[in-house]
């Protein structure tokens, strides 16, 4: 039992479970728009995303020259060579997307000159960049190729841009009692209870867009309802005192739960 709890923490802490989180989303907008999920596209998804979120936590490590374990070294190395020649395989409009979400990953970790502070620790942006992000690689990407975007296309982002908003809130109030003030998050500002009630609002309003969407099935509906009433129990849960490595692992493994429920036909 030992090495099973060994296993999840380091299968959490490395960020394996958050890339899977990610390419989760990503799978859910091919099977909602009817794409083919070809497997160099979903690998580059999933390279990009163990990228992204480790190089934000151990860059303040390689800032500050210390040392880091060598497994993720090694991974990260792989990643970063296959991600590459991934990435020479796409088009132009499709590089240049993702060269967006880089700068905006930079600028998220790295400070900036003079100012001596990043987008992650600039006051009150921390989750709207994480959700911007996160659509654009989960829901606009798939969908680059697509001859022109119609509302129905625009509803969709809006919906993905809120949903993982949501899913942000969760890690929000755990950690309001430890982030520095100056990061304005939402908990700090207007307080748990109320932060709740907002996530709450943001669920609705997403379901409200997913009944406006006529290109949602039942199938896709049942996914995401599942999904929302996931996030809702999350919301309702976490607390300040909740623990680090479950708060990530349960809330992470919600769109892993989505994407499970849509393979199950309810009717």
């Amino acid at each position: 039992m030992r090495v099973v709890k060994q296993i999840l923490r380091e299968y959490v802490k490395g960020n394996f479970h958050v890339a899977l989180m990610v390419l989760c989303f990503y799978a859910l907008t091919h099977s909602q728009w009817g794409l083919s999920l070809s497997s160099a596209p979903w690998q580059l998804i999933l390279c990009l995303s163990f990228l992204a979120y480790n190089g934000i936590r151990y860059y303040p490590f390689v800032y500050i020259k210390q040392s880091l374990p060598h497994i993720y070294v090694v991974l990260y190395l792989l990643a970063l060579i296959y991600g590459g020649f991934l990435f020479f395989g796409l088009n132009v409009q499709e590089q240049l997307l993702l060269l967006l979400c880089f700068l905006f990953c930079l600028a998220y970790a790295i400070p900036f000159p003079r100012r001596n502070k990043n987008l992650r620790n600039r006051y009150g942006i921390k989750i709207f960049i994480v959700a911007l992000c996160w659509t654009l690689l989960t829901a606009v990407f798939p969908l680059l190729k697509e001859p022109h975007f119609s509302w129905a296309h625009y509803l969709f982002f809006a919906e993905r841009f809120l949903l993982v908003l949501v899913a942000t809130l969760p890690f929000e109030i755990r950690d309001s009692s430890t982030d520095d003030l100056d990061l304005g998050t939402i908990p700090q500002l207007i307080g748990r209870k109320k932060t709740q009630f907002i996530g709450y609002g943001i669920l609705v309003l997403v379901g409200v867009l997913l009944a406006l969407n006529t290109k949602h099935t039942l199938q896709e509906a049942y996914a995401f309802g599942t999904m929302l009433v996931a996030y809702g129990v999350a919301l309702f849960v976490i607390q300040p005192s909740s623990t680090k490595n479950s708060t990530l692992f349960w809330v992470e493994a919600i769109p892993i739960l989505g994407v499970l429920f849509y393979f199950i036909k309810p009717f």
